[in-house]
């Protein structure tokens, strides 16, 4: 993604036109925020709270490099538009099935893992379309649902819940029976990749059992 704002960059360099300017200080601005480091925990996976900024600026800074397409008129090349827009879509589609599959190798929930490649599915189908913002969309929706709260069953008795956080965040994990009244029943930390595991062996005790995740 930094080749894509280097290549910006050039461009801008070499743009007469001032509307020209202004989209492609935009389509930077949006792409360098979403490259900030403190967004990320590797190439692959974003800081699960910083998740929704990151898609959203690319999804803005895929609109404002669209935008230098203009057939009326000489200005940037189409191909050399589409390029560009096109490597941030991957971008945001690789973030999206790293987090399936981080699910799917932790045993997650197979009906949302399920639900979730489809979404990728259908933003693959609106990539192919041209309609690359709406690709984004898609993709961040299948980042966000495997970002949320996973309760998978660890056993007859107990009750596995995986969430992702930032490195060495601190959770409290609370439980409820009525929805209304809430007890902390443990306190977890994040691990060096943002991951949080905790079993509930409590489970089996109670006919219903309801799970927040709060920050202390």
């Amino acid at each position: 993604m930094s080749n894509v704002v280097a290549e910006l960059a050039a461009l801008r360099a070499g743009a007469t036109n001032r509307n020209e300017r202004d989209k492609l200080d935009a389509a930077i601005a949006g792409l360098t925020d979403a490259l900030a480091t403190s967004h990320w925990l590797d190439e692959k996976h974003i800081v699960r709270a910083n998740g929704l900024e990151v898609f959203a600026d690319w999804e803005s800074a895929v609109s404002e490099i669209l935008s230098l397409i203009d057939r009326r008129k000489k200005g940037i090349g189409e191909p050399t538009v589409l390029n560009l827009a096109n490597r941030v879509v991957r971008s945001s589609r690789l973030v999206a099935v790293a987090s399936i599959q981080d699910a799917q190798s932790s045993g997650g929930n197979l009906r949302k893992i399920e639900q979730d490649l489809k979404q990728v599915a259908k933003g693959d189908h609106a990539a192919a379309r041209g309609k690359l913002t709406q690709a984004i969309e898609y993709y961040r929706s299948a980042w966000q649902d495997q970002a949320e709260l996973h309760l998978t069953f660890a056993g007859w008795q107990q009750m596995q819940i995986q969430f992702l956080g930032a490195p060495a965040e601190q959770f409290v994990i609370q439980a409820s029976t009525n929805l209304s009244d809430w007890l902390s029943i443990a306190t977890v930390l994040a691990d060096s990749e943002g991951n949080v595991s905790f079993t509930d062996s409590d489970t089996a005790k109670y006919p219903a059992r309801f799970y927040r995740v709060i920050l202390p």
